[in-house]
């Protein structure tokens, strides 16, 4: 039986961390959303240096200009990600987020001449048609729910652009160097914050935020070597696996949904599993 690609098994734990970094960011209501980046970026920075001297790889990689501008999509495309976890269920920001690989895969035709095949276009119709099922009862056309909407639509474009970014960085430069640009991006940015909003976080606040550190860490660190490894439209639909993850989360929390999810979930999932038997062929 041939061996899942490197790239592939990647994402399938990325998507996994994603969603387990939901429930951090749940558990941790009591926290301006800027001081939690903060923290993470700070961390992400401060692992990815370490290992970069350890490595005697060049901290500031070779092309700073694109490494910059994926910092930017990466950094703000989280960022908004993380305001709708906040504010959403689990799922249903993960449903909106989870739109980047369409994003992903239209870019990639552009940035990277990367083709998508006929089959794999309807994968992702399949898996979009799971995703509106998912997030169809959560959504209403009130001013504060288009407001959450635009964020993760804006987000996911965003992380569609930062995917192809780290696909085009993939031969020139070290995946800790891409991530590294990203928190410092971010860093900055909710650290000006922070200024405003700063909040002395109790120790079981602290333990939860060195949780989710760690999780993103894995979770972005994956996510770009997924995109560095195998093709942009592979990797896209193996990564809406994070929408049945964060659900499961959302039922342990208490939330519930309506029957039309769980047909919206089986269809992502039926979405993946075809792209994995797609990629052994």
């Amino acid at each position: 039986m041939k061996q899942i690609p490197k790239g592939i098994q990647y994402m399938l734990i990325s998507s996994l961390c994603f969603a387990w970094m939901g429930l951090f960011f749940k558990l941790l209501k009591h926290v301006p959303i800027a001081e939690i980046i903060f923290y993470k970026s700070i961390f992400g920075l401060l692992i990815s240096c370490v290992m970069l001297m350890y490595q005697k790889a060049p901290m500031w990689g070779n092309n700073q200009g694109m490494l910059l501008l994926r910092g930017l999509s990466s950094g703000l495309g989280i960022a908004l990600f993380f305001i709708t976890l906040v504010r959403l269920p689990l799922s249903t920001a993960n449903v909106l987020q989870n739109i980047s690989p369409i994003f992903t895969a239209i870019l990639g035709i552009f940035m990277l001449r990367e083709t998508v095949s006929l089959r794999r276009w309807m994968l992702f119709l399949l898996a979009f048609v799971g995703v509106w099922l998912t997030s169809i009862q959560s959504f209403s056309m009130n001013s504060q729910s288009v407001y959450l909407i635009s964020l993760g639509l804006i987000s996911a474009l965003l992380m569609g652009v930062s995917n192809n970014l780290s696909a085009k960085l993939k031969t020139s430069e070290h995946p800790l160097v891409i991530s590294n640009y990203a928190n410092i991006c971010i860093g900055v940015l909710t650290g000006i914050c922070c200024l405003y909003t700063f909040v002395w976080p109790t120790p079981y606040e602290g333990l939860l935020l060195m949780g989710l550190s760690m999780v993103a860490y894995i979770a972005e660190y994956l996510a770009i070597r997924a995109y560095q490894l195998a093709p942009i439209a592979h990797v896209s639909a193996i990564s809406y696996l994070g929408i049945p993850y964060a659900l499961l989360i959302d039922l342990l929390l208490g939330e519930r949904f309506h029957w039309v999810a769980f047909v919206g979930m089986g269809l992502v999932i039926l979405g993946v599993l075809l792209s994995l038997i797609l990629e052994k062929e």
